[in-house]
């Protein structure tokens, strides 16, 4: 409980995340568009989280189309952009956070991910298994 609450005030009063930029692992991808990660603030201070690549949407995994054949559509591309994603930012990628900040859902943070290849959002957009999104209601995938 002490180390959550030295890492909250860390973060809220030491960095100035809006231009901060941090070096970070990729334990897991989640889905498309997020990512669990350890971000290194130091060598004693760490933070595993999820972070929700900002700029895109992905397809949904439980998706809520109505129609059957729009459901299974929008699965199988839920998958092949977990796979991009994976194959992008898999486990052990070192890839570098920045304009971190707190999501609305789920605890996440939202964050740009730069990884080896280039800015992760831009190349599920690239790759059309993702969509600009900044904010906002989505559009569906159905």
């Amino acid at each position: 409980m002490i180390r959550i609450l030295l890492i909250c005030l860390v973060l809220a009063f030491s960095f100035d995340t809006a231009n901060a930029h941090y070096d970070a692992t990729v334990l897991r991808v989640v889905d498309g568009d997020t990512l669990e990660v350890r971000i290194d603030f130091t060598p004693q201070l760490f933070l595993i989280t999820k972070i929700r690549v900002n700029g895109v949407d992905t397809p949904e995994k439980r998706s809520k189309c109505k129609n059957v054949a729009a459901k299974v559509k929008e699965k199988e591309m839920a998958a092949l952009a977990q796979k991009l994603t994976e194959l992008i930012a898999g486990k052990g990628t070192q890839v570098t956070i920045s304009l971190l900040r707190f999501g609305k859902y789920a605890g996440r943070y939202i964050a740009d991910v730069q990884t080896p290849v280039g800015n992760l959002a831009k190349e599920l957009i690239k790759a059309g298994l993702g969509r600009e999104y900044h904010g906002g209601k989505r559009k569906g995938w159905c």
